[in-house]
């Protein structure tokens, strides 16, 4: 598991999560979460930094079962640009919580 950056995300309510970002051919944490896909560009002056345009927001009990090649948007979140899986580990009682905020600030194409 290799964390390439962390990422600062602002919900629609305004509350501010501080998500790992991880390539596609990282090992993610295995225990549960909010997690994003996305397409990634770094910063040309500072690579730990980036902007995302977000493609899918999705939560789960076992982040690393969840997020693989098999998930249901992987292809089309390739073909959309895919290069970054970022995590925000948290308890599962809090999960659609914080899932349904950034979806509503974000409203990624793939979760319509």
């Amino acid at each position: 598991m290799s964390v390439i950056a962390e990422w600062k995300i602002k919900g629609n309510d305004n509350r501010e999560y501080t998500f790992d970002v991880f390539t596609l051919e990282s090992k993610l944490p295995s225990g549960s979460g909010v997690y994003v896909l996305s397409k990634r560009t770094p910063n040309e002056n500072n690579p730990d930094s980036g902007r995302h345009q977000v493609i899918y927001i999705g939560s789960s009990k076992s982040i690393r079962k969840r997020v693989d090649d098999k998930h249901e948007k992987w292809e089309e979140s390739l073909r959309r640009g895919l290069n970054a899986i970022s995590v925000y580990p948290i308890d599962e009682t809090l999960m659609s919580i914080i899932e349904e905020d950034l979806i509503d600030r974000f409203n990624p194409p793939l979760n319509a």
